[in-house]
């Protein structure tokens, strides 16, 4: 891990060479050389860090130079600091702090400031060359024995560029189970039979031996789905808020929640949610389960929200590595794999469709017998070598012998010297990236986005090719770990693109050991009842914190003189912070990435003093009500800024505040952000400066038309609210200027009436990069000719009260690439939807939701390569459409909330015929 923090303190001393030189007068020169001796050394910490365990010598030597980068890193931070502390001395309102050279200049050079700097970096310097000559001294060299062709040799952007695959593996997907189906087949039974006295069932067993993959495989069980009207699952894990346990039930239970409902529950009592999840669950015949609990106490805060288990009404099933978790409980002790069965899970995870070479079968039995039939160790293995040449298996088992894992404790023991050998396995600068995924909670959704983009604001993430985006190599980087089985997919998206992953807890606990050396760190006031002397100077010395509960008790003044860069609050248990605790973090002066979404705020006005934080990177705000002051205008380095679901208007902000972070990748806004905003405003907001904008959503179209968005050349992630009919044609054709737009999200005002719509849509037929395009609100008419209005990489349509006359679907099964469609509520006001032979030829995804339709005929050859169909709330459709029997790749097909007559007539069987060849069908009234 430490060349990747080595290269990136390295990195960030060249961009400030290049961007930031007017700090670094008087001592450029020292910085160059820094660099400079930063990048030599870090050639060789590539190999050294993978070596740590071959001996004292060699970690010692990687520790000095990790620490040594550290001072590096505070040494030029805080002069930053002095020098902008300097100059607001001299000025008498606040300008943008990169200002005048020539003041900056005079400052510097009459302050006392250029000779400690000075003295500090040589010194460091002399540090770093000390290293360097004991390395030599002592034969510590890389080793480039290896093949040229090795893929540590290539270049990150060529690395990824050779192992890429169209999508990542999908543990969801649990095809490849092996060694449970005598488990299933008892457990469903256990679920299904009448009995007047339910108990609940444990799946028991220790950490990595399946139980989570188990309980789900029988959750997904058709006989299952088939038996319990309602189903719902939680994680709930060591650290859990019983309130957020019942939120996320409920929202299982009710997925059609809109957004505020969500936020609304957010301010409902514990008791209030216990009494709406019991109301949700008494009339219905259910099945929830509760993964990862783990201990008696959690079971019985959780357990009186479900009706009595009685006459087969509702089951529960638990999974925990404690067999005493649930009293009176059926508890199932779930073993570990046979040799064949171990093997044939290695040689899936491994190999995919295709068998074991037969000159790898040997040494491969032989490192899968290591993993003592632990199914997460065997997963994680051939993640490491599934990728690999012959010569390098060899080299894995030879270093898995060399310190024998199998000890008088089993499993775990195991897997740590697997896990070890996978993550020294990593490219340098997959490390730093995968440890930091230990900040978030255990069990917690990772939002992919989201960690790509703190990935990005790290600096963890570098390009060797200026046309490469960071944030598609971050994706890549997010993909290699999903397929080396390092993280597990949670959701993807209709056309297979991960949205979400979690990590094993295992998995996380190794890399919260790993990433020791103030890397990181963290805090639940669950696990920890008040901060000690000793943690609180463990994290004065961390980069990176996570605050997981506790946060409205936290002394965050612990934190004003510490080195910290990060700083996460996850706020599970819906805590608010007090103004004095929001000044002290204001006062975390070297911070770069500051998350406090989640948190409520109340409406507070952050403190001032935000604005001092000039080191910042990434601010997020979403979900706190909180206002935002003028002083964010100083905010020159930040990258990324989430304002959704902040109290923050634009009024409150100075005029022109947004357009001086030039630096902004990512800006989130709000709709109520633009409040009362109108054309009598003198003037508007301006953010055609932001050059290097990726992503903006919720912008006004009044503020759009105002600026030259054509400047914004690098946006590919678009979404414009409070369109006028009017309007219409100048926005987009301004769109069809930017050249790199690829997620397009247009919003008329009023879109849920009829008073604005969208007269053409022609100018988008220009814009040949775009391929994700929602459009709310009524459209006046559709060409037949879909090539004239619609671009042509359309692959994903999402369609909101567009008002579609019946001759419209003719025209929507013409485009040739859509593979998404989602027509959701009175986007298509036709009785009858005709699927016409070779209609839709590309569509995998078929969503249909508050329709009007009472009749569906699909023609024998349309939808060919169709995959899942979900129909949802369209009350007037009486039966299932006719001619599914003809879809011969649906996969999943899924009805929720219908008319009572239709599920009378789909319970009676009366379509079965149409239906018989489809895996998975799942309905719910």
């Amino acid at each position: 891990m430490a060349e990747a923090v080595v290269s990136a303190i390295a990195g960030r001393l060249g961009d400030l060479l290049i961007q930031q030189a007017i700090f670094l007068v008087g001592v450029k020169d020292q910085v160059e050389d820094l660099r400079d001796e930063l990048m030599w050394i870090q050639s060789f910490l590539e190999d050294a860090d993978s070596r740590q365990d071959e001996g004292s010598l060699v970690s010692t030597w990687v520790s000095k130079i990790r620490h040594a980068a550290y001072d590096i890193e505070d040494i030029i931070d805080t002069y930053i600091l002095m020098v902008a502390d300097e100059d607001e001395k001299f000025t008498p309102r606040r300008t943008r702090f990169l200002g005048s050279l020539k003041r900056y200049a005079c400052i510097c050079q009459k302050g006392a400031n250029l000779y400690t700097i000075g003295k500090e970096v040589e010194v460091v310097k002399n540090r770093i060359q000390k290293i360097g000559d004991e390395m030599t001294r002592y034969g510590i060299n890389r080793k480039d024995g290896g093949s040229r062709g090795d893929r540590r040799s290539l270049s990150p952007q060529d690395r990824f560029q050779q192992l890429r695959r169209s999508s990542p593996q999908d543990d969801a997907t649990l095809k490849d189970i092996f060694g449970l189906d005598k488990n299933i087949e008892k457990l469903v039974a256990e679920l299904v039979r009448k009995e007047d006295r339910c108990h609940p069932i444990c799946i028991a067993g220790m950490g990595g031996i399946g139980k989570t993959t188990l309980a789900m495989k029988v959750y997904n069980h058709e006989e299952v789905k088939h038996h319990f009207e309602c189903r719902a699952w939680a994680y709930v894990s060591k650290d859990f808020s019983v309130k957020d346990i019942f939120k996320r039930l409920i929202k299982e239970l009710k997925p059609n929640l809109s957004t505020e409902e969500l936020l609304e529950m957010g301010l409902f009592s514990e008791v209030y949610l216990e009494e709406k999840l019991r109301e949700l669950l008494k009339d219905c015949t259910y099945l929830v389960v509760l993964d990862d609990l783990w201990d008696l106490e959690a079971w019985e805060s959780l357990n009186r929200a479900f009706p009595q288990q009685s006459k087969n009404k509702g089951r529960v099933i638990l999974t925990s590595r404690n067999t005493k978790v649930a009293k009176e409980s059926i508890t199932h002790q779930l073993g570990t794999l046979n040799e064949m069965d171990s093997w044939k899970l290695f040689v899936v995870k491994a190999f995919g469709n295709d068998d074991c070479p037969p000159n790898l079968e040997e040494s491969g039995k032989e490192m899968v017998k290591k993993c003592d039939g632990l199914p997460l160790a065997i997963v994680v293995l051939a993640g490491l070598l599934g990728e690999k040449s012959p010569q390098e298996w060899f080299i894995v088992r030879d270093r898995i012998n060399q310190q024998p894992i199998m000890k008088e404790g089993r499993g775990k023991n195991n897997l740590e010297k697997i896990l070890s050998l996978s993550y020294n396995d990593l490219p340098y600068q997959l490390k730093a990236c995968y440890l930091y995924i230990s900040l978030f909670p255990e069990d917690y959704e990772i939002i992919a986005e989201e960690l790509i983009w703190l990935w990005v604001a790290e600096g963890f993430i570098r390009c060797q090719r200026d046309v490469t985006i960071l944030e598609d190599v971050g994706r890549e980087y997010l993909n290699e770990l999903i397929d080396r089985n390092m993280l597990q997919v949670a959701y993807k998206d209709d056309l297979g693109k991960v949205c979400s992953c979690r990590i094993h807890d295992l998995l996380r606990e190794f890399c919260i050991s790993e990433g020791g050396e103030n890397f990181l760190d963290h805090y639940s006031h669950a696990s920890c009842s008040s901060l000690s002397s000793t943690t609180a100077s463990s994290v004065r010395n961390s980069r990176r914190y996570a605050i997981h509960s506790g946060i409205g008790r936290y002394d965050f003044s612990n934190l004003s003189n510490s080195h910290l860069r990060t700083l996460l609050l996850f706020n599970l248990n819906r805590e608010s912070l007090q103004q004095q605790q929001l000044e002290s973090i204001s006062n975390i002066r070297l911070l770069r990435v500051l998350d406090l979404s989640n948190v409520d705020l109340q409406g507070m006005m952050l403190p001032d003093a935000l604005g001092k934080l000039i080191h910042l990177r990434y601010l997020r705000l979403s979900n706190t009500k909180a206002k935002v002051p003028s002083s964010i205008e100083c905010l020159q380095s930040l990258q990324n800024l989430d304002l959704w679901g902040s109290n923050c208007h634009w009024s409150d902000i100075a005029i022109g505040a947004l357009s001086k972070m030039t630096q902004l990748r990512h800006l989130l806004l709000d709709y109520k952000y633009w409040d009362g905003l109108d054309k009598e405003v003198v003037a508007l907001p301006q953010i055609d400066s932001l050059t290097n904008l990726q992503t903006l959503r919720w912008v006004d179209a009044l503020v759009w038309k105002q600026n030259d968005m054509t400047n914004l050349i690098n946006l590919r992630d678009l979404m414009i609210i409070n369109i006028k009919t009017s309007d219409v044609e100048l926005v987009l054709s301004s769109i069809t200027k930017l050249d790199r737009i690829q997620s397009l999200d247009l919003k008329l005002s009023a879109y849920q009436s009829t008073e604005y719509a969208f007269p053409t849509l022609v100018p988008l037929s220009r814009c040949h990069h775009l391929q994700a395009l929602t459009l709310r609100g009524k459209m006046e008419r559709l060409l037949e000719d879909p090539y004239h209005e619609f671009p042509p990489r359309l692959t994903e349509l999402n369609l909101v009260y567009s008002r579609l006359g019946p001759n419209a679907m003719a025209t929507l099964e013409k485009l040739p690439n859509l593979m998404s469609l989602y027509l959701h509520r009175s986007s298509y006001m036709g009785k009858k939807i005709v699927c016409s032979v070779q209609g839709f030829p590309q569509l995998r995804t078929l969503r249909t939701h508050h329709l009007e339709t009472e009749e569906w005929e699909i023609k024998e050859g349309a939808l060919p390569k169709l995959n899942r169909l979900c129909i949802e709330n369209c009350y007037n459709l009486k039966k299932i459409p006719m001619g599914l029997r003809f879809v011969a790749s649906l996969q999943v097909l899924e009805f929720y909330d219908m008319s009572e007559e239709f599920f009378d007539r789909f319970n009676r069987g009366e379509d079965a015929h149409e239906i018989g060849h489809i895996p998975s069908i799942n309905a719910r009234r």
